[in-house]
């Protein structure tokens, strides 16, 4: 937390944008370099709260530009999405080649913002180190001028794993994406597929299963001449095809099209044993399914189990589904000490809902669940706003 229970005076002020009342306190004796529980200094917090006066005025004062809180970070780290910021704190002698406890740099942290190059610029024009993973930061923003600049000054354009050029899909740049291998990165590079600490189940997956899932044909065309593979699989064996065929976005069909006209087989299975056409189906969209059935997929209809006696009634359902919901988080907290939306989010707004329309709710489980929630989220908020993973 930025601001920990009962802060100091100095810190209540500098939060307030109260400019006279900091002076005051440092003149009467106060610590310029006052922190909060966490270590993060009054320079930090007036950084954080974009005041380039305040920051001024301390420093002036005598702040400590290089202090350092519980993560390594320094002011200059939370100032370098921000020109003004960052040049301020580097006439007053900042050090540019600081890094956190989980990597953050001040260029890792400048990448998280579109629009970086600037303060790039200025970092690089005072020695800050070049890293090779700036260029997937600066390709998941979709910072076309960014990677631009990266190029410029050497920094590679991708690797075997095709992080940077994944990254770029990701963010739909599709001009990104056609410079990254236009300079170098492989378009057949192959990452793994496992789940996050674990390689169990892991396949090869290629940059075309990004443009699969984002319904992007013209760039799947440009990869594909460039060395991508059309035999690209998640880690589930859901081909390229299932996976546009799952696709949300508007230009799913012409995604399908595409994959049908290169080969893709309408009849592979993945590790399921489902085809394109029972997702297809599932989903229910008619279009694709025609376009499925054309191109010689087989027709399934899947018989759903019914419950013995009927249907359930509603109040009825919702009560017995109501005990797995909540319990939905733990296993995926013990398991990969992760909660995400899925595991967690979701399922908490669910039982929250019950709780409103007067359904029963496990209150002590509700409460572990939050657990998971907070447990996961404190020490990977911060660092993810710093432009680094824990």
């Amino acid at each position: 937390m930025l601001f920990a229970a009962g802060p100091p005076d100095l810190l209540v002020a500098i939060r307030n944008g109260d400019h006279s009342q900091v002076r005051k306190l440092i003149e009467a004796a106060g610590d310029v370099n006052t922190v909060d529980n966490d270590g993060t200094t009054a320079l930090m917090h007036s950084v954080i709260e974009s005041d380039v006066k305040m920051m001024k005025l301390l420093i002036d004062k005598g702040a400590d530009v290089n202090m350092k809180n519980s993560l390594d970070s320094t002011a200059l780290m939370y100032a370098a999405t921000n020109l003004a910021k960052t040049r301020v704190l580097l006439d007053a002698g900042a050090e540019v080649k600081v890094k956190g406890k989980r990597g953050a740099t001040p260029m890792s942290v400048a990448l998280t913002t579109f629009g970086s190059t600037p303060v790039l610029k200025l970092l690089v024009n005072k020695g800050a180190e070049l890293e090779d993973r700036l260029m997937t930061l600066a390709a998941g923003t979709g910072d076309l001028e960014a990677i631009q600049y990266l190029l410029s000054i050497g920094v590679p354009a991708g690797d075997r794993t095709g992080a940077a050029l994944s990254a770029a899909i990701t963010a739909r740049c599709d001009a990104c994406a056609r410079l990254l291998v236009e300079r170098g990165a492989p378009a057949s590079a192959l990452r793994p597929n496992g789940t996050l600490n674990t390689n169990v189940g892991a396949s090869s997956g290629g940059v075309l299963n990004d443009t699969a899932k984002r319904s992007m044909p013209e760039l799947s065309q440009f990869l594909l001449e460039h060395g991508a593979s059309l035999e690209s699989t998640d880690r589930e064996r859901f081909t390229l095809l299932m996976q546009a065929v799952l696709s949300m976005e508007p230009r799913r069909d012409q995604m399908v099209e595409w994959l049908l006209s290169k080969g893709a087989d309408p009849n592979a299975k993945n590790d399921r044993g489902d085809t394109a056409y029972v997702l297809a189906a599932r989903v229910g969209i008619p279009s694709t399914l025609n376009l499925l059935v054309k191109a010689g997929a087989k027709e399934v209809d899947e018989e759903w189990p019914k419950p013995a006696g009927g249907a359930l009634p509603v109040d009825a359902a919702v009560k017995k589904v109501i005990p797995l919901i909540e319990m939905s988080g733990e296993p995926g907290w013990k398991a990969r000490r992760c909660v995400s939306c899925h595991s967690n989010s979701l399922p908490q707004m669910t039982v929250a809902l019950a709780r409103q329309k007067g359904f029963a709710v496990n209150e002590e489980q509700a409460k572990k669940e939050l657990g998971f929630a907070i447990a996961t989220d404190e020490p990977v908020l911060e660092p993810n706003r710093l432009g680094s993973s824990p």
